[in-house]
């Protein structure tokens, strides 16, 4: 492949975070909305990315963890056979019917010998309870075709891990095979164990159909990190932590700028409302630095960019 495989005993654990919490932090990603939970669930991805053969960006897109268990889109999945130097594949039908995948050995001298056909059909879907199929069907059956012959054919593709792709362990995918994650669930934010998982509430609309319950919005919603802030220097220590500011200073100066754009004065009245603009306007400057690192590293993956933390 062209990337390495990387074994986990080979793995900075230092490195890793630093890369989690600037892809956590970024806000590009779907993560949890506690802070160590996001930022574990980044290294988490990266780290199952690198054991098998994927950068950064492209683990936390396209590498999901399902039941313990890694899921690869199969667009990664085809292009890690296409990669490695001793596979290819062809793709012979991807119909309304059946989508069929031959798999081939590659000799030193680039000539293919064929390892089989890889077929996934409409029946096949059917039996497997495979979803989407009405809107996706070609996708479905292809997604699944090119993960059974990656597990008959070129399993070394992976190390010899058994991967899937997302649809094969019962999560709902869009026609790209992106995650499309409709639970809510509720982590016990001190361990972040899933607690229970369920589906969105609903409420009778009186027809006899149950149509989806709309909360009450609340007036102001406060930020995990706002509510455990006691005073404005909890406020500045946070702004130097995810690397929106580079000292106190530069943080007490920009909460100054918020105070003046709530009336000049900071009172028990308005606090909130300045803690909650501080601590967006700060995000927006964290993800605008961490956006720039990630360019940076898009345009020199050799060198080393300043970290926004």
């Amino acid at each position: 492949m062209v990337n390495e495989m990387v074994l986990a005993s080979e793995v900075n654990v230092d490195e890793l975070n630093r890369i989690g919490t600037m892809l956590a932090m970024s806000g590009y990603f779907e993560t949890a909305r506690e802070k160590d939970i996001a930022i574990a669930q980044m290294c988490v991805k990266v780290m199952a990315g690198r054991e098998l053969g994927f950068g950064p960006f492209a683990s936390v897109n396209g590498i999901h963890v399902i039941k313990g268990k890694p899921a690869v889109s199969a667009n990664l999945m085809a292009a890690a056979v296409k990669a490695n130097p001793r596979y290819d594949y062809r793709v012979l039908q991807m119909d309304n019917e059946a989508a069929r995948i031959e798999f081939f050995a590659l000799d030193a001298n680039g000539k293919r010998e064929s390892l089989g056909v890889s077929t996934f059909t409409v029946a096949d879907a059917k039996a497997a309870g495979t979803q989407n199929m009405e809107k996706y069907g070609r996708n479905m059956m292809f997604a699944r075709a090119i993960s059974n012959g990656v597990k008959w054919f070129a399993p070394d593709c992976f190390n010899g891990n058994s991967v899937y792709v997302p649809e094969e362990l019962g999560t709902d995918v869009d026609g790209d095979g992106n995650v499309i994650d409709v639970e809510y669930r509720s982590v016990d934010k001190a361990t972040g164990e899933v607690l229970s998982t369920t589906q969105q509430p609903t409420s009778s609309n009186g027809n006899g159909h149950a149509s989806p319950a709309t909360p009450p919005a609340p007036a102001m919603e406060i930020p995990q990190e706002v509510a455990l802030w006691d005073g404005p220097d909890d406020a500045y220590e946070w702004a130097v932590g995810i690397g929106a500011s580079d000292n106190v200073h530069a943080a007490r100066n920009a909460m100054t700028k918020i105070v003046e754009a709530h009336g000049g004065r900071f009172t028990k009245a308005n606090a909130k409302a300045i803690y909650v603009a501080y601590y967006h306007e700060r995000m927006a400057r964290a993800q605008e630095k961490a956006r720039a690192a990630i360019e940076a590293i898009a345009a020199d993956p050799d060198a080393v960019p300043e970290l926004p933390f």
